[in-house]
């Protein structure tokens, strides 16, 4: 399939999203994105590892850029500085050219998205973790 064509698709894809679902697939691509830069400074990519940091980077901005401060109050201003700390880790791994800051920024957005899911209603699976770094084992454990 032609690299657009999956572009456009994702796009659409994302655009017909409900709000709740679109602030979720932002938090489950930033994640993604996250690990795959871990993989990629491990396989001493490090052109593919600070693409991906970057690409992670917009995602969390768009998640600040979200935040309704006035209805929000005291939370949209807590996640603010949430997300700012994430993309301030996002920017020493990418000056550093080290995973080791995407471990709290991994913590982050995955206890975020957690709660979300929480907060808007979906079901964790089984088999999912509530909060997990990417160093942890993948396997079911007990919730936090």
């Amino acid at each position: 399939m032609d690299r657009s064509a999956v572009l456009t698709y994702r796009t659409t894809r994302v655009a017909n999203l409900d709000t709740r679902r679109q602030v979720l697939a932002l938090y489950e691509r930033s994640i993604q994105l996250s690990k795959q830069a871990v993989t990629r400074f491990g396989a001493q990519d490090v052109e593919g590892a600070l693409e991906r940091l970057d690409q992670c980077e917009r995602c969390v901005g768009e998640l600040q850029s979200a935040l309704n401060f006035f209805e929000g109050e005291e939370i949209a201003v807590n996640l603010w500085r949430l997300y700012q700390f994430a993309r301030e880790g996002l920017e020493r791994a990418s000056e550093r050219l080290d995973e080791k800051p995407l471990e709290d920024v991994l913590f982050i957005l995955e206890s975020l998205r957690d709660g979300w899911m929480q907060v808007v209603g979906f079901k964790h699976s089984a088999r999912t973790v509530i909060v997990r770094t990417y160093r942890e084992p993948t396997q079911p454990s007990i919730l936090c």
